[in-house]
């Protein structure tokens, strides 16, 4: 358990603004680009549980929560802002994938 904060970096291998902006699940190339990145750390079983999940970048605002699974599964929900090639994109996604290949979607809306 614990709090992390990462500073000027990028996620190599997964463009979210891409994938956001042309509305597909994963663009598995270039890079996504964060000023900082923050969530807290909290062991789960046999997954790992990022609360309070906060990545900001440039043209990106993301928060949520995620759980990480000993095999590598990702499953969460985070409400994102996303300027993309002068497209504003904003909404609820929900996670998935694996660490490998990540994937990302527009969350149906609650009934």
């Amino acid at each position: 358990t614990g709090s992390v904060t990462l500073k000027a970096g990028r996620v190599a291998g997964f463009d979210l603004p891409s994938a956001l902006h042309y509305d597909v699940e994963a663009i598995y190339s270039a890079h996504t680009a964060f000023d900082t990145w923050t969530f807290k750390l909290e062991p789960l079983g046999d997954r790992q549980a990022y609360k309070s999940l906060r990545v900001v970048g440039p043209d990106l605002q993301l928060e949520g929560k995620a759980e990480v699974s000993a095999a590598g599964a990702i499953s969460g929900a985070v409400k994102l802002q996303v300027e993309a090639k002068k497209k504003m994109v904003r909404g609820n996604y929900s996670l998935g994938g694996t660490l490998e290949r990540p994937t990302i979607r527009r969350a149906a809306p609650a009934k």
